[in-house]
């Protein structure tokens, strides 16, 4: 009888070990610095042509001072300018590790992105993650949910925060990500957090990537459990531990935000 071998792709995140003392008080380049978004977005599930414009908005790829201080604006703080004044992560890590930072920032986009998912926030289109222009309530609650972040109020900054974003990506990157309509949004205020604009006929897409049935993955983070869901934003049904390995038995699936 003929063997038939099967192909199977497996993806493995790997819990990256980084030494930040190589680091300490000193920015590495840029090329350094995105490689690390990479390693983040790819795990949490990001663009991460997204992350490295936050990044670059933010702190222009510094997380150091010139003394060697870390980087902090007011309540802001490091590359990513989290700001933690509700103490929801590690001061003198988001100050004194950059990986920790990043991944904090990428928690801080996702948190925006679930609001959005669950009209806690605007949405854009059928919130496909791996959609650039879907994003756009997602970046401008990451600067803040404020009016100044309208394009069409009359209260609005020069640059809303979600077009500085969207200007460097197609500068420095060459990616051009189209706005949404913007007679959607009201001129005097936010808009309904129930409000859900279509995405632009013309789109970019992200490098999200989508598991498959059998394929490997490992849980890694800056948190120290994480869990399992019934479904695609379904009810929690497992509590994981950190660096505990998974199978993907079906999928993907997209579901309000998130595959």
């Amino acid at each position: 009888m003929k063997a038939i071998s099967r192909k199977i792709i497996v993806i493995v995140i790997f819990l990256l070990v980084f030494n930040t003392t190589v680091f300490a008080g000193v920015n590495p380049s840029r090329d350094e610095i995105e490689a690390m978004i990479d390693r983040v977005a790819i795990k949490r599930g990001i663009p991460a042509i997204l992350l490295k414009g936050i990044a670059r908005v933010e702190s222009v790829f510094k997380h150091f001072n010139s003394d060697g201080s870390p980087k902090i604006c007011g309540t802001s703080i490091g590359l990513m300018q989290i700001n933690n004044i509700y103490g929801g992560y590690d001061n003198y890590k988001l100050k004194h590790d950059i990986i920790y930072n990043i991944e904090a920032g990428a928690d801080v986009l996702l948190s925006k992105w679930s609001m959005s998912s669950y009209n806690k926030v605007s949405s854009v289109g059928n919130m496909d993650p791996n959609i650039l222009e879907n994003w756009y309530f997602a970046l401008w609650a990451y600067n803040g949910w404020s009016v100044g972040n309208n394009p069409v109020s009359p209260y609005a900054k020069k640059y809303t925060y979600q077009q500085l974003i969207y200007d460097v990506i197609e500068k420095e990157y060459g990616k051009k990500i189209h706005n949404i309509d913007f007679s959607y949004l009201p001129r005097e205020s936010n808009p309904s957090r129930s409000l859900i604009v279509p995405t632009p006929d013309n789109f970019s897409s992200g490098n999200i990537i989508l598991y498959e049935k059998g394929d490997y993955v490992i849980t890694d983070g800056i948190r120290g459990a994480y869990y399992l869901r019934d479904a695609p934003a379904g009810n929690y049904i497992y509590e994981l531990s950190l660096g505990q390995l998974g199978v993907i038995t079906e999928g993907p699936l997209l579901k309000k935000g998130f595959y």
